[in-house]
């Protein structure tokens, strides 16, 4: 949820920038519009990356830093226009130019990233019981013949790492979750219990309006109570899980 509340901040502070830099230009003062933009980059910065610091590595939201540089560069643009036309030359030099220049070039750059997050195939860890392991290695095999990237720790997991910090780091760059339901796993504690409390955290800090986390019944069993709000899937229902993976990513904002 810290994106979302970054995202609701981004937009908040970019209609006081914008008053801010309306109000500069009407009373001619040069030195705020400088100091608002230093102020406003910084903070927009820090909303636009999230550092997980029990993890020790970055996330960065590349929407909310195209919305940053591609404001902070059209804003650059009209108050370099002004002095142009106004008073006839451009006071400052060359460094305004260049701050034009890098923040079109992180614009440009978060463009790039974000066409390519979409074109990529969508990384989908696979949680399940280890008594269900010959079902999911078939699942493995289905979702990656539909063009996507599963995740499964028998082919992804190398050997001699840290079990928990490698399991956390694949689900928090998965795009979706799903956890494969028996009577194998939902009444016993261990690892799939584990994974799905980790799934729901890192669930929590993401937009909530994304599918994520998604029940899949292997067989006819009851769902844990913590799931119970998350509408589930059959396994036999499988195309009807792929549109809704399908839908889901291009939706994805």
């Amino acid at each position: 949820m810290q994106i979302k509340r970054a995202r609701k901040l981004l937009n908040y502070l970019s209609y006081i920038f914008l008053f801010i830099f309306i109000f500069s230009v009407i009373y001619g003062n040069d030195q705020i519009v400088l100091v608002s933009f230093t102020i406003f980059f910084i903070i927009m910065y820090i909303s636009g990356v999230y550092l997980d610091r029990k993890k020790d590595y970055e996330v960065i939201d590349w929407y909310i830093i195209r919305t940053v540089s591609r404001n902070i560069s059209l804003l650059s643009a009209i108050w370099i226009l002004i002095h142009i036309i106004f008073a006839g030359k451009f006071v400052y030099g060359i460094l305004p130019l260049v701050l034009l220049f890098v923040f079109i070039s992180f614009w440009l750059l978060a463009e790039l990233n974000i066409m390519f997050k979409r074109k990529k195939p969508p990384q989908i860890f696979l949680s399940y019981a280890h008594a269900d392991q010959s079902i999911v290695k078939e699942l493995y095999q289905k979702l990656n013949e539909q063009g996507y990237k599963p995740w499964l720790d028998i082919n992804d997991l190398k050997p001699g790492t840290n079990w928990n910090d490698e399991i956390y780091k694949a689900i928090n760059q998965s795009d979706f979750f799903i956890v494969c339901l028996s009577k194998n796993s939902i009444n016993r504690e261990g690892v799939i219990q584990e994974e799905i409390d980790m799934a729901m955290n890192i669930w929590k800090k993401r937009n909530a309006d994304d599918i994520f986390l998604i029940p899949l019944l292997l067989e006819k069993c009851d769902t844990p109570s913590k799931l119970n709000f998350i509408q589930w899937v059959n396994l036999e229902k499988f195309e009807y899980l792929v549109h809704t993976i399908n839908e889901a990513w291009k939706n994805r904002k």
